[in-house]
């Protein structure tokens, strides 16, 4: 191992409640609530390493800072090497009794998951998320869960064909496709397949003229077990391979492989591969692509359309999906400040930008009475009699439609109301004076209370 990498440590089990006790004290202590301090945070998690180990930790972290609260990271075990450096980070940079970095696997997430959270951000397989979603039941603990899904592309005769090859392939082979964003398979009409795959072959040699392997821009397979995970779904599809289809275990190597299937229920289809393959189902139409798209994944993370305006307009408005990229490969995932998050089985809540703060923050409503009005507000207090025909003038707002759900004109309101009664100058004066006072803000000093550095009521951070 390198000098420089710090060696990945297991954190101790026993030391997650003084850990978290520790952390809950200081957000109690109101050290994190002054903007000055978190922009100093924030400042210096600036200079950290950014790639997709480091972002899928640090960047839930930046809302977690921005909103004013004390956190724990527990980066993934799989890149150990990585959440070395994310621990050394944290720990060197940033307030150590506010910010602290726990290493562990099965084990320790189990226990660290035993102790009293405000929120739970976790990024990973739906596997897993059950798990998390099921111990924080137990305590009702919000969470915010960024899971994968069976991406599908969906390409139709009248799409510029090379474009979207060149441009699949770009966010296919992206970190040798492991990447939770990236297109599972591809559903394109089979008028176009021909000519698709030989777009795609001819950006393959484009991108990787000496061959992927010896190129320093192809990554490799994280580990030995997702390589061998790989191999298995390749094996077990009946798909026919077009391209690619090598692999080399000593090297966690496995080349860009092109394989065409016919059949929804292959395992290439039902299966995240989360790898450099490329999976093509050829359809007859767009409706098709539609239907098989829905039945593969009903809720997948993204969805990707390449076709006329009308084409990928339909495709949008008929496939649930936590994001999606017209003509391109998941390029919302790259906008910092674009909400991004799933929906059913690709997870629940948001991040990024704005987003990443109110995941992180809760939005207490408040109002303040002044004393002045309580004569004013006498109207609601017991005995009651003598008040309640009043009080049903004064709150009782007519609707602006009927009982048949038709909406009403203004003089067709008005007219009802004086059909039903004159009102009392009594309930009149008092009625113009309550709706007056409704809009003076010393009255209904109503409002989301937000953090500053001026105001010493601040939000309810996780």
């Amino acid at each position: 191992m390198d000098a420089d990498v710090p060696q990945f440590k297991l954190t101790p089990i026993d030391s997650f409640p003084q850990i978290v006790n520790g952390l809950r004290a200081t957000y109690e202590s109101r050290r994190t609530t002054a903007i000055s301090f978190r922009l100093v945070q924030l400042r210096k998690l600036y200079w950290g390493a950014y790639n997709v180990p480091f972002q899928l930790s640090l960047v839930p972290l930046i809302g977690a800072i921005a909103a004013g609260n004390t956190a724990v990271v527990k980066p993934s075990e799989t890149s150990p090497n990585c959440a070395a450096v994310i621990e050394r980070i944290v720990s060197r940079y940033l307030d150590p009794v506010c910010y602290r970095c726990v290493q562990g696997a099965v084990a320790e997430t189990t226990a660290l998951l035993g102790q009293t959270w405000d929120k739970i951000f976790y990024t990973g397989s739906a596997r897993v998320a059950k798990l998390i979603a099921t111990k924080a039941a137990q305590t009702l603990t919000p969470y915010t869960l960024e899971l994968g899904g069976n991406n599908p592309a969906i390409v139709t005769a009248n799409a510029d064909l090379r474009l979207a090859a060149k441009r699949l392939l770009w966010g296919k082979l992206y970190n040798a496709g492991q990447i939770c964003l990236g297109q599972n398979y591809i559903l394109i009409e089979k008028i176009a397949l021909p000519k698709f795959v030989a777009e795609m072959k001819a950006a393959i040699q484009e991108f990787y003229p000496d061959g992927a392997r010896a190129s320093s821009d192809y990554g490799r397979i994280i580990n030995r077990h997702h390589w061998q995970r790989l191999k298995h779904l390749v094996d077990k599809s009946t798909g026919r391979v077009l391209l690619g289809g090598t692999m080399d275990e000593s090297d966690l190597v496995v080349d860009p492989t092109i394989i065409q299937v016919d059949d929804i229920n292959d395992i290439l289809m039902t299966n995240e591969n989360f790898g450099p393959i490329i999976t093509i189902y050829p359809v007859e139409d767009l409706s098709e692509a539609i239907r098989i798209a829905k039945k593969v994944h009903n809720t997948p993370l993204a969805t990707y359309s390449f076709g006329t305006k009308s084409e990928t307009d339909r495709i949008l408005n008929e496939i649930r999906s936590g994001g999606a990229s017209v003509n391109d490969s998941w390029v919302h995932g790259t906008v910092p400040t674009l909400a991004f998050g799933g929906v059913g089985e690709s997870g629940s809540g948001a991040y990024r930008g704005r987003a990443s703060f109110e995941c992180f923050t809760h939005r207490k409503s408040y109002t303040t009475t002044p004393s002045w009005g309580e004569r004013l507000l006498a109207l609601r207090y017991p005995p009651y009699e003598g008040k309640l025909d009043i009080y049903q003038r004064i709150t009782g707002a007519e609707p602006d439609f009927n009982r048949d759900g038709i909406q009403q004109g203004l003089l067709t309101r008005y007219g009802l109301a004086l059909a039903h009664g004159s009102l009392k100058l009594a309930a009149l004066i008092q009625y113009s004076l309550f709706m007056l006072l409704r809009c003076v803000s010393p009255f209904y000093n109503c409002g989301m209370l937000l953090a500053d550095e001026t105001q010493q009521s601040r939000d309810d951070g996780r």
